[in-house]
């Protein structure tokens, strides 16, 4: 009777140990070409969530400063970076800060309109992102046109 041996894979094949430096360079191109295209789009897509909540925060403040405004008929006077207008501290949630993840500060502006009627006054958030053009331009995308924004800074506006 005659014993039959499977084998599996070429003659060549057999014994060997690992890759060929063909096969791991391909790899290595394959792997840095996906990473090319998923980059970008994961930091969009990061930018995107952090103007959200940027954008939740000025909302938070837009309506704390009205209701400043419903009561006392002018908006907060201004305060510095990263500090929370003393007006607002009792209509903002507990432990609200002027800030975002250590990086981006918030401020209150009140400005003037130049309009003669009414208080003349218009209330602005202003947020300075440092230069982060991918954060500017989401928030952008988040709040329209009652937004202005620099380099350095994006500035939304809540007239009266």
């Amino acid at each position: 009777m005659t014993r039959l041996v499977r084998s599996y894979g070429s003659r060549r094949m057999r014994g060997r140990a690992g890759f060929s430096l063909v096969e791991v360079m391909i790899t290595v191109v394959v792997v840095g070409v996906l990473a090319t295209i998923a980059l970008p789009h994961l930091r969009k897509a990061a930018y995107k969530a952090d103007a959200a909540a940027i954008v939740s925060d000025a909302q938070t403040v837009r309506m704390a400063a009205l209701s400043y405004f419903a009561e006392q008929a002018e908006f907060p006077e201004s305060a510095d970076w990263g500090s929370v207008p003393p007006e607002l501290v009792d209509l903002l949630p507990d432990g609200f800060e002027f800030s975002y993840e250590g990086d981006v500060d918030y401020r209150w502006r009140r400005t003037s309109t130049g309009i003669r009627f009414g208080t003349g006054h218009m209330g602005q958030f202003q947020v300075r992102h440092n230069g982060r053009w991918g954060l500017a331009d989401a928030m952008r995308g988040h709040q329209g046109n009652l937004i202005t924004w620099t380099p350095a800074q994006t500035t939304f506006l809540f007239p009266q």
